[in-house]
């Protein structure tokens, strides 16, 4: 089964939701009883949280907000984007990938093709597919060609101090099966 969310440009402004914040005003003050579906419950707030997040991600990358894209990500943060030819260890060092992503491709629009959250007590494993419509510029800046980038992803989100932030990526290129 496909799950996709297409955002456009001109959705890219809506207002946002705390979706744990809610859940957890929901149980204040009322009386409680542990269940399996209280369990339920704060598993599929925590998947839903952890999916806004990497939407916000992702719309980020639309509007080129790099301080949203570095505050999305633990100081601590590791891993590999796209293009990445080392270990990126920080978010400083992520920055500087950042820059030259920025500098070089404009999301237009995506896609999930696949998503899935493994919530794992205070870590959260995020594995998707998503499709990228982008805007690549060559070296001189001066020159755009838009393709499509279809990607494999796997993220490591932390709850820290009941919000989820991601911690790590691991992002790859599908091949294109035209290359044979």
């Amino acid at each position: 089964m496909l799950t996709e969310a297409v955002i456009h440009p001109d959705q890219v402004h809506r207002p946002r939701r705390n979706i744990a914040q809610e859940s957890k005003r929901v149980r204040i003050g009322q009386p409680h009883t542990h269940t399996m579906q209280d369990h339920t419950d704060t598993a599929d707030a925590d998947v839903a949280s952890i999916r806004e997040h990497v939407e916000l991600l992702f719309e980020a990358y639309l509007t080129e907000d790099r301080d949203a894209l570095l505050r999305g990500r633990l100081p601590e943060w590791k891993g590999f984007q796209l293009r990445s030819t080392h270990l990126i260890r920080g978010v400083e060092d992520y920055a500087r990938e950042l820059d030259k992503a920025l500098g070089a491709i404009k999301v237009q629009r995506y896609e999930f093709l696949d998503f899935e959250v493994e919530v794992l007590g205070d870590v959260a494993l995020v594995y998707y597919i998503a499709r990228d419509w982008l805007d690549v510029s060559n070296p001189k800046g001066d020159v755009s060609t838009p393709t499509t980038a279809l990607i494999r992803a796997l993220d490591v989100y932390r709850r820290v101090d009941g919000d989820w932030i991601q911690a790590g990526s691991n992002i790859s290129a599908i091949p294109d099966d035209s290359d044979g």
